[in-house]
């Protein structure tokens, strides 16, 4: 006997309370989805290997997982991952390129640089942390 499991098409509530049908439609997002967001932004970012990876990229240079797993002292796969995070959260971008390391061939490598959102959101921190 074959079960097949039917796909339900009822949106689930959403965090505010809405109630499925009748929530917001996603990129709709209020103040509080907003300010969960930039939360999680913050958490995220300040992991320290997280967070060494963005200054080494903050400092203006474009490098490639290899590279900075060596400046860091930390695993190109480890490396990898953060930047992956990075990348989907708008911290670093990145583009493909040829790099000519000395007595090899070139290789295709993606080169990571910041994008400047984070001096932005530490602004906002800074901003929001002021005491009246």
């Amino acid at each position: 006997m074959q079960v097949r499991f039917v796909k339900s098409y009822i949106r689930q509530p959403n965090i505010t309370g809405g109630s499925g049908l009748f929530s917001k439609p996603r990129g709709e997002e209020g103040p509080v989805e907003k300010a969960r967001l930039k939360t999680e932004e913050l958490y995220g970012l300040f992991l320290p290997t997280r967070l060494a990876i963005y200054n080494l990229l903050e400092s203006g240079k474009k490098l490639y997982a290899s590279q900075i797993g060596e400046e860091l002292n930390l695993d190109r796969k480890l490396v990898s991952f953060h930047l992956a995070w990075l990348e989907e959260h708008g911290f670093v971008k990145s583009s493909f390129g040829l790099a000519n390391p000395s007595n090899v061939a070139p290789k295709a490598v993606r080169y990571y640089e910041s994008t400047g959102k984070g001096k932005e959101l530490l602004a906002t921190l800074r901003e929001l942390m002021k005491l009246p």
